[in-house]
């Protein structure tokens, strides 16, 4: 079998049973199951808005996630007869022509470039919404008539499994192994490596229209992984990125002391994904992202983690300035309640944990902070963890200093007015 080409997530997670009991026989660990999102994104870049050409005039609003299947009428037979001369009649045409999905087929100047979904389970399709029709999910696999010194410039036999589901369902799923064409026939192992078309398919009213409106989509994979892990966050000298941002290169970063001093309003910590030349970090068989310090700050430290570029949304956790408080030193973060930082109550977003790009460290650069560790953890059927709030800082009203002290005149600086920290310049 070929390896995946997202198959590294594994090794960068540390997920291989046999690497855990090789390395620390101590580790626990726990089987669980991870998401995949990226090989099946609900946006324009690459996903369903890429599928025109399977049938003009299925459209998908990347905003609300929503496929519009078109009625079939005069209109759009003479648009579609337009451009395709097999097209003679609205009789000629059938709501199963008309569906949206993702395309790997091609890569380039008529190059193939299918996906290798070998190493995955089941591809499921949630729905924001239950749909008011019957749907059924096609995944064709392909087997190559030539192979280019890896460059696949042809393809033979394709072969489309499918599964369909009832009206008001709210999801999809189907098994990559078990599902099966109308013949009965499932895909071949060569077949799986090779993904060319995932497509979605609606039962409706031909001269109606209809909508399905979804909400994620994703691979699922069985592993095992330790239910504590810090190997994806080193802190060694090359470990610990001091690039991400620092246009004017003045981070520092100690990797003997744990000694982290970064630019003004820089970040530094660990980037993944296409950007850096990685696979996204996939996160999603953990529970908890916890950040540790040595000892408590003054440099406005703030914790964020992203799922796409660094100027996009993300999440963001300060520590608190406040020497008694918990938090002061260790972060818990809910990897499935991390609400971007949009500033809008009517646009709510959340980082997808199976898709990290950048996790980081932000500080207002005036002075060292000293990390202890940075690690996840999945918990297991015996153990809990105190439940995590996000509260914004203690404070009654007033100006208060660093340390606590109420301040009635203060001079420049970082202070804590009503709750919240402001840098006042006089």
């Amino acid at each position: 079998m070929k390896k995946h080409l997202l198959y590294s997530v594994l090794t960068v997670l540390g997920l291989m049973a046999g690497t855990q009991a090789a390395s620390a026989d101590d580790v626990q660990t726990v089987e669980t199951q991870i998401k995949i999102t990226y090989c099946v994104p609900l946006t324009d870049n690459y996903g369903l808005q890429a599928c025109d050409y399977l049938r003009e005039g299925c459209e998908y609003d990347t905003e609300t996630h929503t496929i519009t299947y078109p009625a079939i009428d005069d209109v759009l037979f003479k648009k579609i007869a337009a451009v395709d001369a097999s097209v003679t009649s609205i009789d000629s045409l059938s709501t199963s022509q008309f569906v949206r999905g993702w395309n790997y087929r091609w890569g380039g100047a008529g190059y193939w470039k299918f996906l290798d979904f070998s190493d995955y389970e089941e591809l499921v399709i949630e729905f924001a919404e239950p749909c008011a029709y019957a749907v059924t999910l096609l995944v064709q696999g392909d087997s190559l008539a030539a192979d280019d010194g890896g460059a696949k410039t042809n393809a033979s036999e394709r072969h489309t499994v499918q599964v369909t589901v009832p009206a008001g369902s709210s999801s999809v799923s189907l098994n990559l192994r078990t599902a099966v064409d109308t013949l009965g026939n499932a895909l071949t192992e060569e077949e799986l490596e090779n993904i060319e078309y995932i497509r979605l398919r609606l039962d409706y009213p031909a001269a109606e229209g209809g909508t399905l409106k979804l909400s994620k989509a994703y691979l699922t994979q069985t592993v095992t992984i330790p239910t504590e892990s810090d190997e994806m966050f080193p802190l060694t000298e090359d470990g610990l990125n001091i690039d991400i941002w620092d246009p004017n290169y003045e981070t520092e970063w100690n990797a003997d002391t744990k000694a982290l001093k970064t630019g003004a309003y820089c970040v530094a910590g660990w980037a993944y994904g296409p950007d850096y030349g990685e696979d996204y970090l996939n996160l999603s068989g953990y529970d908890y992202l916890i950040a540790e310090l040595q000892e408590p700050q003054q440099t406005g430290l703030r914790f964020r983690v992203w799922d796409n570029g660094f100027w996009n949304y993300q999440f963001d956790r300060e520590f608190s300035l406040f020497e008694d408080e918990e938090e002061a030193t260790k972060l818990t973060i809910d990897l499935n309640n991390m609400q971007k930082t949009t500033g809008s109550d009517d646009d709510i977003q959340y980082v997808d944990p199976s898709r990290i790009t950048i996790v980081g460290f932000w500080s207002l650069g005036d002075d060292y902070v000293y990390i202890k560790r940075v690690y996840v953890k999945k918990l297991t059927e015996t153990e809990g963890i105190a439940e995590v709030e996000y509260a914004p800082l203690k404070s009654t009203k007033g100006v208060y200093d660093l340390s606590g002290r109420k301040v009635s005149n203060p001079t420049s600086g970082l202070y804590i007015k009503d709750g919240r920290k402001v840098i006042i310049n006089k």
